[in-house]
């Protein structure tokens, strides 16, 4: 039996994003994730691409989750950059209805995790920030150094603790 070389090479390649899907957020869970009602009845829980922000019990974790709710509860999104994580989560970039426009005819929409950064309600996350494009990993990581600058929401306080360090502290007990 011969076996294409080329063809298990590509086998072994992570499979491209999932094309754009369009749906209605149900349920903000935390700063980060969300849950999309696409189709009228599949839910597809997402967690924002590129970012990572303080859990509930954290210092401004329930602000963070205010402030998505805020920009996507209830409201008509698109997902870009659809993918899965090493741990099977769904990560996208979420795109809302800029909440500074009638909602009926308004073309602008706002990226929703570089929302929460900017506020300062989110960090730039180093780990899944790899998936997003070069220029908008820029934008995200200028966004994150003006909240600090501005001493915005988390970066408010004297010294704000990553999540990603929480989850690492809970796995080694």
């Amino acid at each position: 039996m011969k076996i294409n070389c080329l063809w298990l090479f590509a086998w072994l390649l992570p499979l491209p994003a999932v094309a754009d899907l369009t749906g209605r957020v149900v349920a903000v869970s935390e700063g980060h994730s969300l849950t999309v009602l696409i189709n009228e009845r599949d839910q597809i829980k997402i967690r924002l691409l590129g970012i990572d922000a303080p859990k509930p019990c954290q210092d401004f974790g329930k602000q963070s989750r205010s402030s998505l709710a805020a920009y996507a509860s209830g409201k008509e999104v698109r997902l870009d950059d659809i993918r899965k994580d090493r741990r099977g989560q769904t990560l996208a970039r979420v795109w809302a209805a800029d909440a500074g426009c009638a909602q009926a005819n308004c073309p602008k929409t706002l990226d929703a995790g570089l929302a929460q950064v900017a506020a300062g309600l989110a960090w730039n996350d180093p780990q899944h920030g790899k998936e997003i494009p070069l220029a908008e990993r820029q934008r995200y990581a200028e966004a994150e150094f003006m909240a600090k600058v501005r001493r915005l929401g988390l970066w408010s306080a004297k010294d704000p603790k990553v999540p990603w360090n929480l989850r690492q502290k809970r796995l080694e007990e």
